[in-house]
């Protein structure tokens, strides 16, 4: 059963954020259709939904990858590792809205790896490279190297071999650290609230994410998935994710208009 609370969490980055992101406000119907197709029955009605989606990030990515082709940098490293991952999280949802179950996986696991992909996977990427584009530094390099390394293992964990899932987590916490650090010394330069929001966001989410991998795996759980889902994936998604695009966006804005000032001045 894909819950409510997941199916809208998917339904945000569609809707809002990745679009924010490619600055293509007029996509996000597609996230509205995405998201009506998780929360119907499982069924080929609401996989049909999720196709259109699907579709557009698929697209995107290819044109994105056509684009760069041998990344020349850590930042257009960071913009085709997030749109291959965004890959991953529509495809998933795609899965999720089937009601297919590869490998045996429970339903809910599948939508949060959608979820997962979204979010970890795009959104981390995306506001990474923002970061370093700006201020350019080892922490932020490494929290884009970390990433790279740390997504792939997590699901490779989950998929084939649970003795490597917490390690991923363990590299995904330490790499969302540094971006979180990252985010709060962009939020004193520029004083935004949102970018402190986000920062503080992801640490906590991070040290969320690295302890509950690790209980897994020595068997001291003290978080079950359904307690990881709203607290892990809600501080992701409207704390970090959302209050980091937004914040950013308004950085951008602000920036542009002194532009357009001292343009006028002279």
């Amino acid at each position: 059963m894909i819950t409510l609370v997941a199916a809208l969490v998917v339904g945000l980055a569609a809707m809002v954020i990745v679009p924010m992101v490619w600055h293509r406000g007029s996509v996000a119907w597609l996230g509205a259709v995405l998201t009506i197709g998780l929360v119907l029955p499982h069924g080929v009605v609401a996989a049909v939904c999720t196709l259109p989606w699907l579709a557009l990030v698929i697209a995107t990515a290819s044109r994105v990858g056509t684009a760069t082709r041998i990344p020349t940098s850590i930042e257009t490293a960071a913009h085709l590792g997030a749109h291959a991952f965004l890959i991953v999280g529509a495809g998933s949802a795609t899965i999720a809205a089937a009601g297919w179950r590869p490998l045996g996986f429970a339903p809910l696991i599948i939508i949060l790896t959608a979820a997962h992909f979204h979010y970890a996977g795009f959104a981390f990427g995306m506001i990474a490279s923002r970061c370093h584009h700006e201020a350019p530094s080892i922490t932020t390099a490494l929290a884009i190297g970390g990433w790279l390394v740390g997504v792939p293992l997590v699901a490779i964990g989950i998929a084939a071999s649970p003795a490597v899932e917490p390690w991923g987590a363990v590299i995904v916490a330490a790499a969302g650290t540094l971006l979180g650090g990252a985010q709060l010394r962009a939020a004193r330069r520029h004083r935004s609230a949102l970018l402190l929001i986000s920062g503080l966001s992801i640490i906590a989410a991070m040290v969320l994410a690295a302890g509950y991998g690790l209980a897994q795996r020595f068997g001291f759980a003290w978080l079950d998935i359904v307690a990881m889902e709203r607290i892990h994936g809600i501080a992701n998604a409207l704390g970090f994710a959302l209050c980091g695009v937004l914040g950013w966006a308004r950085v951008d804005r602000d920036c542009a208009a002194q532009e357009v000032t001292a343009c006028v001045s002279v």
